[in-house]
């Protein structure tokens, strides 16, 4: 998976630390020790596909225009990917979303969860249609 890292895009300002949102965010506001805890108990590691990574950086993660906030989401994927619905058919059958209200509209948070590595990737966030759309063109390139 490219990280923020990896990608470089005209008039988008990439840092050279890994961008705060790539770190899990319990270890930002709590100090988690990763690592010796069971791996039941550890946080997921939330991943962003490039453009989502760039979004998020324009939104901002604590921008309340977003119910909940990108940061509140972040946190819900950390500590449990599987309390969001899972889609059971179509191309995306297997992916699962988060509901999202952003400026009074329905919008989606797309994600994928891999077990093996403890990690969420989130493909797109958007409104509802848009997103699911864009999320199955960024899942099979």
């Amino acid at each position: 998976m490219t990280s923020l890292l990896d990608v470089v895009l005209p008039d988008v300002r990439i840092p050279s630390t890994p961008a705060p949102f790539l770190m899990p965010l319990t270890k930002r506001l709590a100090g988690h020790h990763g690592g010796t805890a069971p791996l039941e108990d550890r946080v997921w590691v939330v991943r962003l596909k490039p453009a989502v990574a760039v979004d998020v950086q324009r939104w901002g993660l604590a921008n309340e225009d977003f119910a909940p906030t990108l940061e509140e989401l972040i946190v819900a994927l950390e500590t449990n990917p599987y309390q969001f619905p899972e889609k059971r058919r179509g191309r995306l059958a297997g992916a699962r979303a988060a509901e999202l209200t952003y400026r009074g509209r329905t919008w989606r948070a797309v994600f994928d969860v891999d077990e093996e590595f403890r990690e969420v990737y989130v493909l797109a966030i958007g409104e509802h249609d848009a997103a699911y759309d864009e999320a199955e063109r960024r899942r099979y390139p």
